[in-house]
């Protein structure tokens, strides 16, 4: 198991089960999972990899600030965050060859001007890796890839073109 969260468990960077095949998820914020505790959503992702032909899953997301309701995230970004989530993030992708990740952060990626950003700087730190952006299920209406949580379980697997997406849905390059 890893799990990665700061001295006072108000962020968590990393939780997951390592592997040599392991489906990287990429959401918007981490709630109140632990790696004793899990969530729907981490109950969930570990069920989809396994469907999925993974042998490990890892939990990464756009700002690791803990919020049960992403209208609870700061209003501002805190940079100081932002910088150790993408150093957290960085390192564990680099570990793997084309890593699989999965955009899974929906239409929450709206709630703030500043996850926006985060995105994109946290795909620019991994492209070294070349990972394979997957979504799974239908887009949203506002065409951003589906959470996990209100996913059925064998929802379809695709490709996902972030640059696309950050391009043409969120508007930014």
């Amino acid at each position: 198991m890893i799990y990665k969260i700061s001295k006072d468990n108000k962020y968590r960077y990393v939780i997951g089960e390592e592997s040599q095949n392991p489906l990287f998820v990429l959401g918007i914020n981490p709630s109140t999972a632990t790696d004793v505790d899990f969530d729907t959503t981490i109950k969930k992702v570990k069920k989809f990899s396994l469907f999925n032909k993974f042998n490990g899953w890892i939990v990464l997301n756009i700002y690791p600030q803990r919020a049960k309701k992403p209208d609870k995230l700061d209003d501002s970004l805190n940079e100081t965050q932002h910088i150790e989530n993408i150093k957290e993030i960085t390192e564990i992708i680099s570990r793997y060859k084309h890593p699989t990740i999965w955009a899974a952060w929906g239409n929450t990626i709206l709630k703030r001007y500043y996850l926006k950003k985060c995105l994109v700087e946290i795909k620019n730190s991994i492209s070294m890796s070349k990972p394979n952006w997957i979504s799974l299920g239908d887009k949203t209406q506002k065409n951003h890839p589906r959470h996990p949580s209100r996913l059925p379980y064998k929802s379809k697997k695709e490709e996902f073109d972030i640059d696309n997406y950050i391009k043409n849905t969120l508007k930014i390059m």
